[in-house]
């Protein structure tokens, strides 16, 4: 019985033992759990800027305002007497655009622009403030997004012509490049078979076809494709040898990348003018 006391008392010491660094390591990871939740807590509330852009208020932090030297705010806006304890004393009011300083305050804290820019609009005033927050780096990522902007002076079109014969259920070759008119050619690109428009900017397009055929087969037939598909078709018919004229005019929503052809259905084109057959791309909005 005495050994089996001894055994039991040490038994139980040693549980408590374990017991103990047990919870003396609980404590310590309580500790640090507690301290680097107050040290997140400190740095969540250094440096904050209230910022009121417009009608829209903007809770940052002077380090992300002022990520890029020698811009709008690292130069002169925030000045040095303005902030204290690392936080800004007093809110600054910017007279522009809240809607596109959101996408400038993205740039300052990710480095780039990940949300889609809505329009060419919008894209118009962002570069505008980009320039004027003297942020070079975004302009220029602006710039490489490729997306093709509505100029100033007007709509984008695209005008093209052809007198060139083209065989049943085939599909028109306009003239080429030399005979293109562009304006805002950004918008548009012509296949090097001078087959297929190709569209760079997404938007609603009036599109107007107009082909001459010299008809010796009872029918003059004009297709529309869009991706392939026919979105428009006009079909006449007429006696023999009679020279005819199809049009069609539409308004499309159009994708970009998406490309645009125009069929036809009768033996040829009358080469009598150059200008019989065109074809008009007008972008009415973006």
């Amino acid at each position: 019985m005495e050994d089996f006391g001894q055994g039991l008392q040490q038994l139980i010491e040693k549980t408590l033992a374990g017991k103990t660094e047990e919870l003396k390591r609980r404590e310590i990871e309580v500790t640090q759990r507690e301290e680097r939740i107050d040290l997140v807590l400190k740095r969540s509330g250094r440096g904050h800027c209230e910022i009121r852009v417009g009608n829209y208020i903007f809770h940052t932090t002077c380090e992300t305002l002022t990520r890029v030297p020698e811009s709008y705010f690292a130069s002169g806006l925030l000045d040095t007497s303005m902030i204290k304890d690392g936080k800004l004393s007093e809110p600054v009011f910017i007279d522009r655009d809240g809607e596109v300083f959101k996408f400038v305050l993205e740039y300052l804290q990710y480095g780039q622009i990940y949300t889609p820019i809505p329009n060419n609009g919008f894209l118009r005033k962002l570069e505008a403030d980009a320039k004027y927050y003297l942020l070079p780096e975004l302009l220029q990522q602006l710039e490489s997004k490729g997306i093709a902007k509505v100029g100033e002076e007007g709509a984008a079109y695209l005008s093209l012509s052809s007198k060139q014969s083209c065989a049943v259920g085939q599909f028109v070759v306009w003239n080429g490049t030399h005979t293109a008119h562009f304006f805002q050619p950004s918008h548009f690109t012509l296949s090097p078979d001078f087959k297929k428009v190709t569209f760079s900017v997404s938007g609603l397009y009036q599109i107007h076809v107009r082909l001459g055929q010299t008809n010796s087969s009872n029918s003059n037939y004009l297709g529309l494709q869009v991706d392939g598909v026919d979105v428009a078709q006009c079909l006449q018919s007429d006696a023999n040898l009679h020279q005819n004229t199809a049009q069609i005019t539409e308004i499309l929503q159009i994708d970009a990348e998406s490309f645009l052809q125009v069929r036809c259905g009768a033996n040829n084109h009358s080469l009598a003018n150059e200008l019989q057959s065109r074809l008009f791309i007008v972008l009415l909005a973006d």
